[in-house]
Order: C-alpha cells, then structure tokens, then sequence
C-alpha cells in the first residue's frame, strides 16, 4: 500500500498533492481487497431492505461499487404499492457547507464531499452518479460462494467410463465430489474409476458405501468405495459382480 513517509521531526509543506496522494492510496487498497473477492459490486455487510405497503426501510450497511465502499445509512423512502419493479440503490455525491473552502485567491471551493448510497423507487434520488436494481446487488457471502464453485474441474478417469462424469466442487475448505458414471465393475476385487486432481484430495483414506443401479435389470445394489491419499477412488459390489453398473456421487470432505 502506497504510504507518505513522515518519519522525520523537521516537518515539510502540505499541499493538495498530498492529500491527493492519502486518499488514491487509500481507495486502491480498498479497490484490492475487494476485487479480490471476485466481484465489482457487492452488499459487504448490513442494507436490509424491508417493504411494508409504501414504506421501504433500509438497516445500516455498506456497499461496494465501482472501486470504492459506499456507506449506507437506516433511513426509509415510499415505494409504489404494488411495487412494479425492484427499488434502486442509488449512488450519491453531495457537500457538507463546512467544508467551504477559500483558495489564495479567495475563490470559494466545496471540499468535503459526502458519497453515499441510498434506497430510492426510481434511479433518480437527487445528485446520483450511478443506480443499481435492489435486487441486482449480491451480498459478499454470495459472492464468495459463486467464486468459490466456479474452481469446479474434472476427474480423471484411468478406465474410460461408458458415460457420465463426476465433477468436484472446492468450496470455502470444502471439496465435493459429484455425479454419476456408468462403468464396468470387477467382481473378482476393487475397480478403479478415476483419480482426484492434486489441490482437491484428502491427506487420509476416506470410504463409505454408495448407491449403484444394474445395468442388465436396474435393479439396486450397493457399492463400498474408497477414496485414497493419493486421489484414486476404488468401488467394490456387494454381492460380488462383474457387470457395468451405474454409481451415484455424493461426497464431501474437508482439504
């Protein structure tokens, strides 16, 4: 983070430079730490909204958007009732009076400039630079839990199954296998159905029983799995068969 170096006591002149260089240094590690979740524009905490006949209430919170945190204030504005479309959160630049500022030649500037966001039926509250739909702002958790599924990938399948995949799902610590694979099973032991991606494998032997349906009469059966250290996943019949078979994933541990 870019930061002004006062560490010396002589002191030097501040000028408008200065407090220029505060606050970009400021609103870019603000910038980073939320992009990194993956997203422009999300409710970081708070901005309940609540409709009762024309009255929308909206909590205290914070939203962020377009690089920078805009604070929201509990207020209330009137809806229509119906309510045709989702109400707006609505962007706003104003000025506090007690930040007038006189230049060296007298010349009188607004400085304290108060940017907020605020709930408003239409995209127009007074001095709006930008609107979103209500219903168009994610909160941060849901943010965190798209981003977080979207590092789905594929198993690797040592025996090309006859259909079907499984895919895994890395969630907030959590892996998730899932799916369902027809496969010929060897009744004489254990069969290989595929390997678990490194990044996406569990630092112990995992196991269990699963689900499976008889290719020849649909009939059920039920399989005990495992899934090894080293990612490969093994199923074995119960009652001993050699015959393809139809198994159901479902599993989830933590990495």
């Amino acid at each position: 983070m870019n930061k002004i170096i006062n560490d010396f006591t002589r002191g030097f002149s501040l000028k408008n430079d200065d407090f220029r260089f505060i606050d970009a240094a400021v609103r870019l590690a603000l910038n980073d730490i939320c992009t990194a979740l993956g997203s422009n524009s999300f409710i970081l905490h708070g901005c309940v909204v609540s409709i009762n006949g024309t009255t929308c209430s909206v909590t205290e919170g914070a939203i962020f958007f377009d690089t920078e945190i805009w604070h929201v204030a509990a207020h209330t504005f009137t809806v229509p009732d119906p309510l045709a479309d989702a109400p707006y959160w609505c962007f706003t630049v104003s000025y506090d009076f007690t930040g007038a500022k006189l230049d060296k030649d007298l010349v009188s500037h607004d400085t304290y400039q108060l940017r907020k966001a605020v709930g408003y039926a239409t995209n127009a509250a007074a001095g709006t630079v930008a609107a979103v739909q209500m219903d168009a702002m994610p909160a941060m958790m849901d943010v965190l839990l798209v981003r977080s599924y979207s590092q789905a990938v594929n198993v690797v399948y040592p025996n090309n199954p006859t259909e079907g995949t499984v895919n895994i799902i890395k969630m907030i610590g959590i892996v998730t296998l899932r799916g369902d694979l027809t496969q010929t099973i060897d009744g004489g032991g254990f069969t290989q159905l595929f390997t678990v991606p490194q990044g996406f494998r569990l630092n112990a032997k995992l196991a269990g029983i699963a689900y499976a349906e008889k290719l020849s009469d649909n009939s059920s059966i039920m399989v005990y799995w495992k899934l090894n250290a080293d990612g490969k996943f093994y199923v074995k019949a119960s009652p001993m068969i050699t015959e393809g078979v139809k198994l159901f994933v479902n599993i989830s541990y933590p990495v």
